[in-house]
């Protein structure tokens, strides 16, 4: 609280005195000024620490492993981080009736070939196994929900759509968080991004699409409506991811 208090460059007593009366210690302002500023290292450190406000402290070994990892990204899949990328791109539309957002990590414009690249970064154990968290956390429907805000009429590239552009598949850069840090890039089919929306199988296990989640979240907040019951799906109609 004392070091919280004082400003960037400490050039008088004042100041201490100050930092010091509103931290609120009940120590004494000598005993505070001995415990927290006595030393030239402890003056340096504080002074860094305070500069450094809103940034994360790591140990080195968390920042060698993410500049190994920043590196490898940049290496297999540094066509999807240039300036040409654009980042952390919001859309606010309608989905069903109700006020949505998406967020995607990046999209690629490219003018020449009149195309739009989605795509999402993720970070995963195994790139290996990449499908099963598709399933798991349910990144096939964040992909679904991510094409449809880009069809949107409030989309920031509809104007591009209507004037030809296509968008092209989207896509996850998925990145191992450890060791051998591997990446490896992702596209998702057509079917799948049915299934993100209308929901399908995989096997005997039924996996919901966001059309399916949001009549349940609306049945869940307005009780009058009927409750949601998944429609069967027979034998020859199954819709199945990653065909």
């Amino acid at each position: 609280m004392f070091i919280d208090n004082m400003p960037s460059e400490v050039n008088a007593a004042t100041d201490l005195y100050a930092a010091y009366k509103a931290s609120g210690y009940t120590i004494s302002y000598t005993v505070a000024v001995n415990k927290f500023f006595r030393e030239e290292p402890l003056q340096r450190y504080y002074a860094l620490l305070r500069k450094s406000a809103g940034k994360t402290i790591v140990s080195r070994s968390e920042y060698i492993k993410a500049k190994i990892i920043a590196d490898n990204v940049i290496e297999f899949a540094g066509q999807y981080f240039t300036d040409k990328t654009e980042h952390q791109v919001a859309v606010f539309f309608e989905y069903l009736g109700e006020d949505c957002k998406a967020l995607l990590d990046g999209v690629i414009i490219n003018h020449e070939e009149k195309t739009i690249l989605p795509f999402d970064l993720k970070t995963t154990y195994s790139v290996n196994k990449f499908l099963d968290s598709i399933l798991k956390y349910g990144y096939y429907r964040q992909a679904a929900f991510y094409l449809s805000a880009l069809f949107s009429e409030e989309s920031p590239y509809y104007t591009l759509i209507k004037e030809g552009y296509k968008i092209l598949p989207f896509r996850f850069v998925a990145v191992q968080s450890e060791y051998p840090y591997d990446v490896r890039i992702f596209e998702m089919s057509e079917n799948d991004i049915v299934c993100g929306l209308e929901g399908g199988y995989v096997g005997k296990t039924r996996y919901y699409g966001i059309n399916e989640l949001m009549a349940v979240y609306e049945y869940r907040n307005n009780p009058f409506i009927q409750p949601y019951t998944p429609p069967y799906i027979g034998d020859y109609t199954v819709t199945k991811l990653f065909l």
